[in-house]
């Protein structure tokens, strides 16, 4: 359990400022993990992030938030483990999700998202996107293995629920696998597609090799010669993309990874912060900012409101429907 302090004088987060400083925190991680140049470098990457149903239901009362959880957890995640598959990772993540919002609902009360009840289970029904969606709070039962199941949240700590809607144990090394969290905390699953299942694995660490290209840090790719090497950020030798961080690309004219451009900056398709690129990559554009509700769009990240509304005759930014 994360651990919040006691007295008087306990470190907080407010609500509204919970969204930008979980970003900070996640963005130490990246930091110190090789995959930003420094923290400020990459919370100006990423747009400014809300929820505006998560707003609602907390002005509503119908979730209650704990700012200093929320410290605590921030906390957390900015002194995680670069190792994605590290049980710490698991732990951290899983109590952050639980300790810093709840929710207020009783089973059977009406409810639009999985937050709003006390069991973290609303049954709302799948529906056209961005539309809203109500279902009723599911009572907080966990199965035990081998017990009936229909979500993952159903079952306990150390299962899955499974395709044939089972509470599966999870996997150890070896064992069948679909996903990386059908394993065990240390491992991956590895060679899992559409068709068949994969087998749980341990993943390389920097300097490692790695003959399944993939690597267990976060700040580090499999290079060609199949050896876990820290991912380029902004001047780091390139020749291809794959060679950069993820938030950064390969400039063939200097073979260097560069940044990501921001507004009013020349781009290719991708721009940093609240910006967007007018064009598709294949030619040379100019970082936009976002635009304002009844302006034509293609995507919603073309809009201040984060939604891109579809139309009759062509898609428009528009206001976001706010459910709760």
């Amino acid at each position: 359990m994360l651990v919040v302090g006691c007295g008087d004088n306990i470190p907080t987060v407010g609500f509204e400022a919970f969204a930008p400083a979980r970003r900070e925190a996640e963005c130490q991680r990246l930091a110190r993990c090789g995959v930003f140049t420094a923290v400020d470098d990459c919370t100006a990457y990423f747009r400014a992030p809300f929820d505006l149903d998560l707003r609602a239901a907390v002005a509503a009362g119908r979730v209650s938030y704990d700012p200093a959880a929320a410290h605590a957890c921030h906390a957390a995640i900015g002194a995680m483990s670069c190792d994605q598959t590290s049980a710490e990772v698991r732990t951290v993540l899983a109590e952050c999700a639980n300790e810093v919002f709840t929710g207020m609902l009783g089973a059977g009360a009406e409810c639009a998202f999985d937050r709003e009840c006390e069991s973290g289970d609303c049954d709302a029904a799948s529906c056209v996107p961005d539309t809203c969606c109500y279902g009723r709070c599911l009572a907080a039962v966990a199965s035990a293995i081998d017990e009936p199941c229909d979500a993952d949240q159903h079952c306990g700590d150390d299962a899955y629920c499974g395709t044939d809607h089972v509470c599966r144990e999870l996997a150890s090394t070896g064992m069948a696998c679909a996903l990386d969290s059908h394993c065990t905390a240390g491992l991956a699953c590895i060679g899992a597609t559409e068709l068949q299942l994969g087998a749980c694995r341990t993943l390389p660490l920097l300097g490692d090799a790695c003959p399944y290209l993939r690597c267990a840090e976060v700040g580090a790719v499999c290079n060609p010669a199949q050896i876990c090497v820290a991912v380029g950020i902004a001047g780091a030798p390139c020749t291809v993309d794959a060679d950069c961080s993820e938030f950064r690309s390969c400039d063939p004219a200097t073979s260097l990874c560069t940044d990501t451009p921001q507004l009013g900056m020349p781009c290719r398709g991708r721009c940093a912060g609240e910006a967007w690129c007018p064009l598709d990559g294949s030619s040379l554009g100019t970082c936009a900012a976002p635009q304002e509700n009844t302006a034509p769009c293609f995507s919603n990240d073309q809009c201040a409101s984060q939604f891109c509304a579809e139309g009759a005759l062509f898609d428009t930014c528009a206001a976001r429907a706010v459910c709760f």
